[in-house]
């Protein structure tokens, strides 16, 4: 009873939190005009990122961290929308040599996960927490030994009870009755940015030595006239 009050109380407590002046399903009006609608648009992406921000874990974050690191390969399931969001998370990782693939094809997702090779881990995103296949995909992961995060909702899910990691993602849209996922988009995408980073972080000079150095030699015939985007040559001594 008591673990079950103290997580009431934290439920209410994170439900009664942001989002006072704006309906995460509902952000607009069809009366409200363009920039009415941008301006509201802007005030629920600040309040899913404070949201998410708030919800992280700082132990979980350090180990989510490390398990990407050390994996030969990071396996991306996200299906439907999801699929969508985290290629661009492969695409930084990729940049810095990590071995990223993004499975979203539900008949492959089950396949995927017998296959992957015990240094590998998986990397699960799913808002409801309850898409039936991930139930069959993580026990398999677990019989492999394959370690696991999830990003997911603040419930006790079927995702949440399984995999070995879990970071809460702003959970104030409901499953279908909204405009958008306007709040679960940027909630996804921050945390993936976050954990981007977080690996990039641990290999600093490193990291930004190499993409400088391939960029600049990829990207050679590339320019702009905008003094903000002109590209200095501070970068040719660093080390």
């Amino acid at each position: 009873w008591s673990e079950l009050k103290e997580a009431f109380l934290k439920e209410e407590e994170y439900l009664s939190s942001h989002f006072c002046d704006i309906d995460a399903n509902l952000p607009f009006t069809a009366e409200d005009p363009c920039y009415t609608i941008a301006s509201k648009l802007l005030t629920l992406k600040k309040e899913a990122l404070d949201d998410t921000f708030q919800l992280i874990n700082h132990v979980d974050l350090h180990y989510a961290i490390r398990m990407l690191d050390q994996a030969s390969l990071i396996s991306v399931f996200g299906v439907s929308n999801n699929g969508l969001i985290v290629q661009e998370f492969k695409h930084n990782m990729r940049r810095i040599g990590k071995l990223v693939e993004v499975v979203n094809l539900q008949g492959e997702l089950l396949y995927n996960a017998h296959t992957m090779p015990a240094s590998a881990c998986a990397l699960i995103v799913s808002y409801s927490g309850e898409t039936p296949i991930y139930r069959k995909v993580l026990a398999v992961l677990k019989e492999n030994g394959i370690p696991s995060i999830a990003l997911t909702n603040i419930g006790d899910s079927t995702v949440s009870k399984q995999a070995d990691i879990v970071l809460r993602l702003s959970s104030r849209e409901k499953l279908y009755s909204k405009i958008g996922t306007f709040c679960t988009d940027a909630s996804i995408e921050y945390l993936l940015d976050v954990l981007f980073a977080g690996v990039f972080a641990l290999h600093y000079d490193e990291y930004l030595r190499e993409k400088i150095e391939r960029s600049s030699q990829i990207e050679q015939g590339r320019f702009s006239t905008t003094e903000p985007l002109k590209e200095s040559r501070f970068f040719d001594d660093f080390d």
